[in-house]
């Protein structure tokens, strides 16, 4: 059985894919998209400039405060975690051999508000706010947390109290509101919408600490993730791409997500290689650290990564706030995969009678109903890879036979089931999907102000401002309904009362093109409100709409994808993709009397609009001449499909001048026929 047991051991770890595979970095590396032009803010230790793969990389860093008013001189030999996170995100490209960071040419503001050089002296953190409020960055992480786990009833670690759970939402909130750096955090969350990345913590619990668990108490947090760490090394790829998680890639410190599965998702952080800012510098005693790189594990380690992401997708998409970054990174995340039956979480306590740490252990069957036979729950840690020894030493040391837990009961036991999204949140970082643009219309992720009848029945709306930019958005796109389970009863800002059972629309604003080429089957409307909406048929017969589409005055939609129910024209609607095809209509056409239908032309043919029925209340129909179809003087005849009975309807018919050519064409007063002979 061991023989056997280590050659699968073996394969395994050949197999096994590494960080940046799993997360699919290198696909947007391919793509040239590498954090170019984006700056990113880091809270965390001090930051080493002076390092090969930091240098260049920092635009600023200040560090905080002594309690006598002296500023804090750091250690970098000891205050080593900001250098290593830093490096994860925007750590120089050398070459494929040594570490780099997930977003290798993003910029860096840094704070400084740990670390160990400050003696008997008390840290004052530095004013997060004022610093970060005129910066141009959408994204600060924060790979540190508390030891409070509000969710679960733990007011530290390993001591459970009841009454911390029944305690209201404005409890927590006035405890975040009074703790000087995360004040600061939540003012620029909710003033300036930058993304907030904080690690869920490496203590083995099955919450995440304080820190990671705000929209939790207060809805209005909506750019604000919660990160958990997964070990690559103990993940491989089936056949068909789905990724297999063994019981030990769900690593065993990472603080699970229970209560935070809305706004959270896991990342790599086990033995990740990055900055060792030590390098080269001359200790107190001894000789220097002649390391470049160094490994760390945790969910310090798993933040950066995300926020690396965070980086490429702002760069792929600049329109996008640190909301829809956030969004569109969870609606991504790889949720195609096999969880393990179950997994193990090992929190380090201290045992009251020899004084010393001792690890304690929880045993998690992930959507598996719990064995009523001890000796299957052994069975099952050894099926999953454990040795018999560490089967039984786990359940000898279960965590709920820890004194201080003694009061928790049900409600923390040693041996407890949970759902995947507990563990895992919304799944895997996934950049190649991110930067495919948002994957799922969430009713959870949104609020108050997204609910509207104005476009007719009540619904949700999700909008996105393109500022003027061109986008793509191929990810097929579905919607979620609201789900109570996701949310506290209490919680600030919550839209529940307004949002149970309504559908999820889009809102294309701002200038700019944005095309949809998946297939996108959220059921609210579809409203064009200004700029150019474009459904694009791919070679996979997507670019499809399920639900009704608007147009209103200063919007255009345009393609030749499918619509599924009606179409409502205001402004302007033009078929194809500037190549003669078709846009289909399975509903209806209506268009307003303001409002214009274009049809491009060439010599052999037109695009259409193929509707299933026709309301034509006036406005225009216009036909344009296509360069690179259209030869001019041309006998044409314009083929309108069903929409020939409708054509008197129209207040004017004509050819639409074209800017890009030269060209002769005479509409005849049928209509259709152009420089018909006479």
């Amino acid at each position: 059985m061991k023989k056997y047991l280590l050659i699968f051991v073996f394969i395994t770890q050949i197999l096994a894919l590494n960080d940046f595979e799993l997360i699919n970095a290198h696909k947007a590396h391919d793509l040239n998209i590498t954090g170019n032009k984006i700056n990113v803010g880091i809270i965390d230790s001090a930051f080493n400039a002076n390092h090969p793969s930091l240098q260049g990389q920092i635009i600023d860093q200040q560090y905080s405060k002594l309690n006598n008013n002296r500023p804090y001189i750091p250690d970098l030999t000891v205050d080593t975690h900001g250098s290593h996170v830093a490096g994860i995100i925007l750590g120089n490209f050398k070459n494929n051999k040594e570490p780099y960071g997930v977003a290798y040419n993003a910029k860096m503001y840094g704070l400084q508000v740990f670390g160990h050089n400050n003696g008997s002296q008390k840290i004052i953190p530095y004013n997060i706010y004022d610093y970060f409020k005129d910066k141009e960055i959408k994204i600060i992480n924060n790979s540190w947390n508390t030891q409070l786990y509000p969710i679960i009833g733990m007011s530290q670690l390993g001591w459970y109290v009841s009454d911390l759970k029944n305690q209201n939402s404005n409890y927590f909130l006035n405890l975040a509101n009074n703790n000087k750096p995360l004040d600061g955090i939540m003012k620029l969350a909710k003033e300036k919408n930058i993304l907030i990345l904080f690690a869920s913590g490496n203590e083995g619990i099955i919450s995440p600490g304080f820190n990671a668990t705000l929209p939790y108490y207060d809805e209005s947090l909506k750019s604000w993730l919660s990160i958990g760490a997964i070990d690559s090394s103990k993940i491989t790829k089936d056949e068909n791409g789905k990724l297999i998680l063994s019981s030990k890639a769900i690593a065993p410190y990472s603080n699970g997500l229970r209560g935070v599965e809305n706004f959270s998702l896991v990342a790599p952080g086990s033995f990740v290689n990055s900055v060792n800012s030590a390098y080269n510098i001359q200790p107190v005693f001894g000789r220097p650290d002649k390391n470049l790189y160094v490994k760390m594990s945790g969910t310090s380690m798993a933040t950066p990564m995300v926020s690396g992401a965070a980086a490429l997708v702002s760069e792929k998409f600049p329109f996008l706030n640190g909301k829809q970054i956030a969004d569109i990174l969870l609606s991504t995340a790889n949720k195609d995969y096999k969880t393990p039956k179950l997994t193990i979480k090992e929190t380090q306590l201290l045992n009251t009678s020899t004084g010393r740490k001792q690890n304690c252990y929880t045993i998690i069957y992930i959507d598996t109903p719990i064995p009523e036979d001890e000796n299957k729950i052994k069975e099952d840690l050894i099926n999953a890879g454990y040795w018999n020894f560490e089967a039984e030493n786990i359940l000898k040391n279960l965590i709920d036979k820890y004194p201080l837990m003694k009061d928790a009961g049900e409600n923390y036991k040693g041996v407890q089931t949970l759902k995947k999204e507990q563990i895992l949140g919304q799944g895997i970082l996934d950049i190649e999907k991110a930067l495919n643009g948002i994957a799922i219309l969430d009713a959870n992720r949104l609020n108050s102000e997204d609910i509207t009848n104005i476009y007719g029945e009540k619904e949700a709306y999700y909008t996105m401002n393109t500022q003027g930019y061109d986008a793509i958005f191929s990810n097929d796109i579905s919607q979620k309904k609201w789900d109570d389970s996701l949310h506290r009863l209490d919680a600030l800002n919550s839209p529940k009362d307004e949002i149970q059972n309504l559908n999820i629309g889009f809102i294309k604003d701002g200038q700019g093109r944005l095309i949809l080429s998946g297939e996108n089957t959220y059921l609210g409307k579809t409203i064009v409100k200004e700029g150019e909406l474009s459904l694009i048929k791919t070679q996979n017969n997507k670019g499809i709409i399920s639900g009704e589409v608007k147009v209103l005055t200063n919007g255009k939609f345009s393609g030749n994808g499918l619509i599924k129910n009606n179409l409502y024209n205001q402004g302007i609607v033009r078929p194809g993709n500037q190549d003669l095809s078709d846009l289909i209509v399975e509903g209806l056409y209506n268009q307003k009397h303001n409002a214009i239908l274009q049809l491009d032309f060439g010599n052999n043919g037109n695009s259409k609009l193929i509707a299933n029925s026709y309301q034509i209340e006036g406005g225009k129909l216009q036909y344009i001449p296509l360069p690179m179809f259209y030869t001019s003087g041309n006998i044409i005849t314009i083929n309108l499909a069903g929409l020939k009975n409708n054509i008197n309807d129209f207040e004017k018919v004509e050819i639409s001048g074209n800017n890009s050519i030269d060209f002769v064409a005479v509409l005849d007063e049928d209509k259709v026929s152009i420089n018909k002979p006479a």
